[in-house]
């Protein structure tokens, strides 16, 4: 919470930003929708959805709400602004806030790592991250809106998985520096082509400042929708990239440029996410800020992308916040990296919207399943990857429910390590490891 002797918004800041006549009301330190996440001196922006956010008021100002923006007639006791529409108004807020930022902005996407990307920068420039993944049309304007006008740096990530969504949340950031982490096969199956894909993704540059710099993988830098001209500096294993990776061993990594070095533990490991931070040295090449800076990266990951348990002697790799062909490939390769003296065990999610490829896709994903004593298929799209592996130390489940926690509970031992990884709406939104965690630390199975 921001310290009450500098509000996130005045009040009257909300009238201007709003253009409606200047009236008395209180100082703003936060801004919701959800009524439940609440803390005292937010201002409670409730949205019609599948529930309409207008019914919780008094849950928001009971949960310390000092003011909302309403599209209803309210009590004239309760502060609040009347609107026509409060999804429109928490944009025409975002693009006030963004006219009053001096601060360099940075905005990223890719099909993954966009979260891993903010907190890693977030945490190298010293400014505080994000809160959750608040990427898409709601997400973006509300994280614009809560960002100080007075903040030194502004890090925005920007998510899509349908054509045309990218390029308006591009232009409400304005960014300064636009970054593409990479372009998978995540979400492929709400586009008509991979081409498609790749033209959204593309998308990131159309708000792009007039003197803005692109900052994208090495591999894409001569791809046939970058050709618009813009400043760009690639990353990459590439020698020829801007931003040079080569790994020195384990998880350390060298990251250099024409006229600077450093070499840093990669959070978590993996080609993957020393790209993802070689993203970060990029952006750091373009704010002219020295690459040692790097070795200030926070060793936390978010939750859900790669975290290390362990829990009755079992390492449980967490990498349940989503999925897809090439993410899956590379959180495997983390896990026989991992050293252990038992067994490696994967449990591998189903992965969802990838089209009429979908059971090919599956099925792929069993030669990259090498040196793996245990796997487990989850979920229905996931019973290709079962038949293709075909061999006894292979299970599979209909959903991430009961029966697989028990399962699980019956056959872990101590030194095991295990990856969790599969689509969002499997692991994550069931909160499947926290149960699997709590299993684990209350059983009397594992020995």
């Amino acid at each position: 919470m921001l310290p009450k002797s500098k509000p996130l918004w005045t009040w009257d800041e909300l009238c201007s930003a709003l253009r409606q006549p200047i009236t008395s009301g209180p100082d703003i330190l936060g801004i919701h929708f959800d009524s439940r996440l609440i803390r005292e001196g937010d201002l409670f922006i409730p949205l019609k959805g599948r529930v309409n956010g207008h019914d919780f008021i008094p849950h928001a100002f009971a949960n310390g709400a000092v003011g909302t923006l309403t599209e209803i007639d309210k009590d004239r006791i309760i502060p609040h602004l009347r609107v026509q529409n409060t999804l429109n108004v928490l944009n025409e807020l975002a693009y006030y806030r963004r006219q009053q930022l001096q601060c360099p902005v940075i905005t990223v996407t890719g099909s993954s790592g966009k979260t891993t990307f903010q907190y890693f920068l977030s945490s190298i420039l010293n400014t505080p991250p994000l809160e959750g993944s608040f990427n898409n049309h709601i997400g973006v304007p509300l994280s614009l809106a809560r960002t100080p006008e007075d903040a030194q740096y502004a890090i925005f990530e920007i998510g899509t998985n349908h054509s045309g969504e990218l390029a308006p949340l591009s232009q409400l950031t304005k960014p300064d520096v636009a970054v593409l982490l990479n372009i998978l096969e995540a979400h492929i199956g709400n586009f008509t082509s991979f081409a498609a894909l790749e033209q959204e993704k593309f998308a990131i540059t159309s708000g792009l400042s007039e003197n803005g710099i692109f900052v994208l993988p090495h591999s894409l830098s001569v791809h046939e929708f970058q050709s618009w001209g813009k400043k760009c500096l690639t990353f990459g294993f590439e020698k020829d990239a801007d931003l040079r990776i080569r790994h020195i061993k384990d998880n350390r990594y060298h990251f250099s440029s024409i006229s600077d070095e450093t070499a840093v533990e990669v959070p978590g490991g993996g080609n993957h996410r020393a790209q993802t931070l070689a993203a970060c040295a990029a952006v750091l090449l373009v704010l002219q800020i020295p690459l040692k800076k790097l070795q200030s990266v926070t060793s936390v990951l978010p939750k859900g992308r790669g975290n290390i348990h362990s829990v009755a002697g079992i390492t449980i790799i967490d990498d349940s916040y989503n999925a897809s062909p090439s993410s899956v490939q590379e959180a495997l390769n983390v896990l026989r990296k991992t050293p252990t003296r038992s067994r490696r065990i994967a449990v591998i999610g189903q992965m969802n919207e990838l089209g009429d490829k979908s059971s090919c896709y599956h099925r792929n994903l069993a030669k990259h399943i090498k040196n793996i004593d245990l796997v487990y298929c989850v979920g229905e799209l996931a019973l290709p990857l079962y038949e293709q592996l075909n061999r006894q130390s292979t299970f599979f489940f209909q959903a991430a429910d009961k029966a697989l926690l028990d399962d699980l509970e019956r056959e872990l031992r101590p030194e095991d390590v295990v990856l969790v990884k599969g689509s969002n709406s499997l692991f994550w939104q069931s909160s499947f490891m926290e149960r699997l965690l709590a299993r684990l630390r209350n059983s009397d199975q594992v020995k």
